[in-house]
């Protein structure tokens, strides 16, 4: 694959031809200038040009992982706080809740007391004026006279007979059943922080409306005031000594008459 030896025997010259091969015309020859005149543009352009693509792509492919994952981890955060946002709500909205029936239960407790307070009150009021009412029945009925201390044995034995009728008399609050559930549980707070409200007790009635409340004792109004309460003040007279007696008289000595 060499041209001709020069003279002398000495190194070839480079004469920047290349043998390819032998041929019926003889040796086959070529220069590199043509060689690379004729190389075509694909080992390295078409490669480089690949290899960018393919790199594009796995980038691409990178990007739409960590977007996917970024957004899968975003929607997590989200349902995290939804459902930490919704424990809270429900936590705030139980404490309110139970602030709110608490003040409630309250001030029914308060209510019912004062109704209670009232029948006692009224007495209060009346008290000296049934007294005497008493004693002068009994002066004309029976012509006896009733001194000091026989006058506050009377109203002593009035007041126990008070105290009896309210023990035995049950109160009620009557509503509407659907709101039976609720009173029920405002009366069960009210009397346990608050003593007296024992003989209370929830009542349904549909003929009330959805709201309505009514205050009822078992006996109703009539027979509390003429039959219940004439037969404990009966008692009353019982203890009373039909026999005429001195002013001075000891308490000890009407009670034992």
């Amino acid at each position: 694959m060499s041209s001709s030896s020069p003279p002398g025997g000495g190194i070839p010259s480079a004469t920047g031809r290349v043998v390819m091969g032998m041929g019926s015309a003889g040796p086959q020859e070529t220069t590199v200038a043509e060689i690379e005149a004729r190389r075509t543009p694909f080992p390295f352009e078409r490669m480089e040009a690949e290899f960018w693509e393919r790199t594009r792509a796995k980038a691409q492919d990178m990007a739409k992982e960590i977007i996917a994952q970024a957004m899968a981890e975003a929607e997590r955060l989200r349902a995290a706080a939804r459902e930490e946002g919704l424990a809270q709500g429900t936590a705030q909205a139980q404490t309110q809740f139970e602030t709110h029936v608490a003040e409630m239960s309250k001030a029914f407790g308060e209510t019912l007391a004062a109704i209670q307070g009232d029948r006692k009150t009224l007495w209060d009021g009346y008290r000296q004026d049934f007294v005497a009412l008493v004693r002068l029945a009994l002066e004309k009925s029976f012509g006896i006279l009733l001194g000091d201390s026989r006058q506050e044995i009377l109203a002593s034995l009035l007041d126990e007979a008070l105290d009896l009728i309210d023990s035995r008399t049950e109160l009620a609050v009557i509503v509407h059943p659907e709101d039976m559930p609720m009173m029920e549980e405002l009366l069960t707070r009210a009397a346990h922080s608050r003593q007296g409200l024992e003989r209370w007790h929830v009542r349904g009635d549909a003929a009330l409306l959805p709201g309505g409340v009514r205050l009822e004792s078992r006996d109703g109004m009539v027979d509390n005031t003429v039959n219940s309460r004439f037969a404990e003040v009966s008692r009353i007279f019982d203890q009373l000594s039909v026999r005429p007696e001195a002013d001075g008289e000891a308490a000890g000595d009407v009670h034992g008459a």
